[in-house]
């Protein structure tokens, strides 16, 4: 169980991830799924992209936000709104936004975009005055997806 006091919420994850903070970032992956990159262009993480990882970040808020406000203000939307379209109709760019829940009935609102060949997922959940956002992301059609649901439904704040 991973927790975070200071901001009050805790995430169960797999026995064998390895978990790393990174400023405000914390990374959850499992040492079978580094994958060292060569290629210049490419400079994630130093060089390693982690399939199958999670990330978890926090945002402190600047002003007093409603979730739906944040969102709209982070991806542009003029507005909040709830939409699905297919990868195909969206290429490289946001093909869903949904109000989910995540944990013990945590409200959230999960985000879902491809790039290039990334499968990127976004859960944001409001806590205070903090944004938690935990990413997924995943390489071409890789078999995490299931690990990472099951450390979602773990999710719950701190009493």
């Amino acid at each position: 169980v991973y927790q975070d006091k200071e901001n009050g919420w805790e995430i169960s994850y797999p026995n064998n991830f390895i978990v790393k903070k990174h400023n405000h970032r914390i990374v959850f992956t499992s040492p079978e799924n580094v994958i060292t990159l060569t290629s210049p262009e490419i400079g994630l993480w130093g060089g390693k992209y982690y399939d199958n990882f999670a990330w978890i970040s926090i945002e402190k808020l600047t002003a007093e936000q409603t979730l739906e406000e944040w969102i709209a203000k982070a991806y542009r939307l003029g507005e909040f709104k709830e939409f699905e379209i297919t990868p195909e109709e969206s290429g490289w760019t946001i093909d869903s936004i949904q109000k989910i829940t995540v944990g013990k009935n945590v409200p959230a609102i999960k985000v879902h975009e491809w790039v290039q060949a990334y499968d990127l997922t976004y859960r944001y959940i409001k806590h205070g005055n903090i944004i938690i956002a935990i990413k997924n992301s995943v390489f071409s059609e890789s078999e995490g997806t299931p690990i990472f649901n099951q450390m979602l439904s773990s999710f719950k704040f701190l009493k």
